[in-house]
């Protein structure tokens, strides 16, 4: 194969094969050591994700239960106020003697 016109040898056929199955190998360890980088790269940004979202989550929650207690506070205020208003209504409609 010196000048490219004589016919190849087993041997050439041997040796660029051999080649071929190097470089595939050698793209194989590359793509090998790429997805890794790649899946650490997903991994590490799935972890901050889901550290915001709790750390949201979890103010949110607080947030609901000051709601929560805020709702009650006034129930519990309005169960006062028609508890009051009943007692005047049963004082207008039941004179006492």
């Amino acid at each position: 194969m010196d000048n490219g016109q004589k016919p190849a040898t087993k041997q050439d056929v041997a040796d660029i094969e051999k080649r071929i199955k190097q470089d595939v190998a050698d793209l194989q360890t590359r793509l090998d050591q790429r997805f890794a980088e790649i899946k650490e790269f997903v991994q590490d940004t799935e972890t901050k994700l889901l550290t915001a979202f709790y750390s949201f989550a979890e103010a949110d929650q607080k947030h609901f239960i000051q709601v929560d207690r805020a709702a009650a506070a006034v129930d519990e205020r309005l169960n006062t106020c028609e508890r009051r208003i009943m007692e005047i209504e049963k004082r207008l409609n039941f004179p006492s003697a």
